[in-house]
């Protein structure tokens, strides 16, 4: 059974979390960003206080997944929603698994009070899963570089 723990890493060690946590956003970091130093010392800024939740997803084989999440509230809209910004498996997840972690989040975006669970992502293996759970994956994030930026 996947268990969800919300990681309060303002009162942690950096070294105890800290290379998981620069190791998840990584490899779910796509290949159009350019991860550098400054980046990954904003993430951790970002960490430490508090605009992004760290989650665990762990089982009785220890840690399976982290996720890190944002709540973000769409004021014309009046509705909140969960945004995966990033995450990642620390091995093999059988889909049975995986719907586990997608309802434990959900039990987590519900208690926050939001409408939904959201994503970017140009996996599509993402996609497969959260069309396997309801998801509406028809939707597209468009980017368009800002001339000079």
């Amino acid at each position: 059974m996947i268990k969800l723990k919300k990681i309060d890493c303002f009162n942690n060690n950096k070294s105890s979390l800290w290379g998981q946590i620069e190791d998840v956003f990584r490899r779910s970091a796509p290949k159009t960003i350019i991860v550098d130093d400054d980046m990954i010392d904003r993430l951790y800024s970002a960490v430490v206080f508090g605009d992004i939740d760290v989650l665990s997803l762990t089982d009785e084989n220890g840690l399976a997944a982290i996720i890190l999440t944002i709540i973000r509230e769409d004021s014309v809209l009046g509705s909140r929603e969960l945004l995966i910004y990033a995450g990642a498996a620390f091995r093999k997840l059988s889909w049975q698994d995986w719907a586990q972690c997608i309802n434990c989040v959900s039990k987590y975006a519900a208690a926050h009070k939001c409408k939904e669970i959201t994503a970017l992502t140009m996996v599509p293996k993402v996609y497969d899963m959260a069309a396997r759970v309801g998801g509406n994956i028809n939707t597209r994030y468009i980017s368009i570089p800002v001339e000079g930026k």
